[in-house]
């Protein structure tokens, strides 16, 4: 029968019937092949389900609400300056009353756009995450402080701005507290990119870049620091690329470290100070000084060395070849990093890149924080 006919013939439905269809509720990206199974912002979604709720990271139908208990509390700029409810369709301004508001183990989802803060977090538990890298411009660091046994995740933001000669972190970890700092662009800042004192620090997937004092230090803490890009750091204090001192239980696999500096000719790659730490699966490149000192070690790894001293930094599998970065620090095609030549230990290396895209691509896991594919090259 022509199509034609069926837009002929009207649907009738019972009345009770037709009032459940339409307040049943919406159903998730699940549901759907147009959308992701999985959602961190509304740009993952499309209609005919076009919001993302952050409590399920689930594409829906309608914005969702933060409900009574404040689960989920929502900032957006373009709120102010009005104060706000903290709900979707009525966002708070400021991040300042978001955290004010969250319940314990909730979320605050912030929109695309600029936030002036300087955040001090202390004793709470909830996620901090960005929708679309929002960015927030602090004017001292610490910018965002991690205190007294809070336990936080921080994702998905430009952090920047910070121009404070005090030292710190542009975001720093203290007292016991435990922090995942994931996805965001650390950049431009005078002080330390990402300080871990005496705390638990998950650092992933991020971009830390042009921090004046340094790029990651860790003092008396345990960590994980996977899937980074740390470049261009230092040069105003002692501290380049990474600086480890008296570190507990870590994992340190699949970074690119490269082209950071520091003063007095100190080391400017990965210092490791009574910290048996080892360096897996990463790319080390053209820092100041030696690429790795103190009580690293190095597999499955590229080292920039000088032939004149070792032909390849001492270690099990390691190599001396140009990595052959684009700009970004992605990999070119024929890097020698890519997964042919590298072989790399596949029992640590992370399921996907700095970007989540998956990893491994090709025959095996690529080295640094970039998996290379074709859809790249």
């Amino acid at each position: 029968m022509p199509a034609s006919r069926y837009l002929r013939t009207p649907l009738l439905l019972p009345g009770a019937l037709l009032a459940l269809l339409l307040t049943a509720p919406t159903p998730f990206a699940s549901c759907t092949r147009a959308n992701p199974s999985y959602c961190r912002s509304d740009s993952d979604c499309v209609d005919p389900f076009p919001f993302c709720d952050l409590a399920t990271s689930g594409c829906i139908g309608a914005p969702p609400d933060g409900g009574e208990n404040h689960q989920v509390v929502y900032v957006e700029a373009v709120a102010c300056p009005g104060k706000g409810e903290g709900t979707w369709a009525k966002p708070f301004c400021s991040i300042e009353d978001a955290i004010a508001l969250v319940a314990q183990d909730g979320t605050i989802s912030v929109a695309d756009g600029e936030y002036t803060v300087d955040l001090e977090i202390s004793g709470m538990s909830f996620t901090l995450e960005g929708r679309d890298d929002p960015r927030l411009e602090i004017s001292e660091c610490p910018g965002v402080h991690v205190r007294n046994g809070a336990v936080v995740t921080i994702k998905g933001f430009e952090i920047t701005g910070a121009t404070s000669e005090e030292g710190g972190g542009a975001v720093q970890v203290t007292g016991n507290s435990s922090a995942s700092i994931l996805e965001n662009h650390i950049h431009a800042n005078t002080c330390i990119g990402v300080r871990c004192i005496g705390a638990d620090c998950k650092i992933e997937r991020n971009r830390i870049l042009d921090n004046d004092l340094g790029g990651i230090e860790i003092l008396d803490s345990r960590f994980d620091i996977i899937n980074n890009i740390i470049s261009e750091n230092g040069g105003a204090g002692q501290i380049g690329g990474v600086w480890i001192d008296r570190a507990g239980d870590s994992t340190f696999v699949n970074n690119t470290v490269a082209y950071n500096n520091a003063r007095d000719e100190i080391d400017a790659g990965v210092v490791c100070l009574s910290a048996p730490v080892t360096i897996v699966n990463s790319i080390l490149w053209k820092n100041d000084g030696d690429e790795v000192s103190g009580s690293c070690s190095v597999s499955y790894s590229d080292v920039s060395q000088d032939p004149a001293t070792y032909s390849t930094y001492p270690g099990s599998n390691t190599y001396n070849l140009d990595p052959q970065f684009e700009s970004d620090f992605h990999l070119q095609a024929g890097s020698p990093c890519i997964d042919d030549l590298a072989n790399p230990d596949p029992s640590v290396a992370p399921t996907v890149d700095f970007e989540n895209d998956e990893r491994p691509m090709g025959e095996g896991v690529d080295l640094g924080a970039d998996e290379w594919s074709d859809e790249e090259g």
